[in-house]
């Protein structure tokens, strides 16, 4: 081996053994929760979806949802609607049945409202009519609300509002989850 040939490979050992170190040396930083890297800085909460959610940041409502559903060889496909909130809507596969099944795709919307002289979130859907089996998981956020436990309520047609049950409430996250066969509207909040 010549020494030009030498000296190659050993400023390529070199150049290798550097670019290792800055990159083991960057990961470290960035695994940091403080570091201005880290790819989830300390004072946000990655929820599903991939969505960030920081912790005390009211978003600006009414909040939108919209996915496209496609009717795939006679069964309707399943999906998550995620809003910026940290509310989801999920489905099933095959488990909407829309007021028109001989359609080839749908939008859903899932919008929420923040009242804020009630303190409440309301949450509707589009378009009316669609129904599920096997019931539709509605994840509902109530962080924006500052409160520590929240109530959810059933809005039935004349405005009424009907204390509901939730199937599962996660107190740390400020989430209630429910199981919906069909669009409604609801409402997430203190005592109505």
């Amino acid at each position: 081996m010549t020494d030009s040939n030498k000296n190659s490979k050993r400023w390529n050992i070199i150049l290798i053994t550097v670019m290792t170190t800055v990159v083991f040396v960057l990961n470290f930083i960035s695994c940091q929760m403080d570091s201005p890297i880290s790819p989830l800085n300390s004072s946000e909460e990655k929820i599903e979806g991939g969505i960030f959610r920081k912790p005390g940041v009211t978003y600006t409502y009414p909040i939108w949802g919209k996915e496209n559903f496609y009717n795939r060889k006679g069964e309707w496909e399943g999906g998550t609607m995620t809003l910026s909130n940290g509310s989801e809507f999920v489905i099933a596969r095959g488990a909407m049945i829309p007021p028109y099944p001989n359609a080839s795709s749908y939008y859903l919307t899932m919008r929420a409202d923040l009242d804020s002289v009630k303190n409440e979130i309301i949450i509707s859907f589009t378009p009316s009519g669609v129904v599920f089996d096997p019931p539709a998981e509605l994840i509902l956020d109530y962080t924006d609300l500052g409160i520590e436990i929240a109530k959810l309520y059933y809005i039935d047609e004349n405005g009424n509002y009907i204390l509901q049950t939730p199937n599962y409430i996660n107190f740390q996250k400020k989430q209630i989850t429910i199981y919906i066969d069909h669009f409604s509207r609801y409402a997430i909040g203190e005592d109505q």
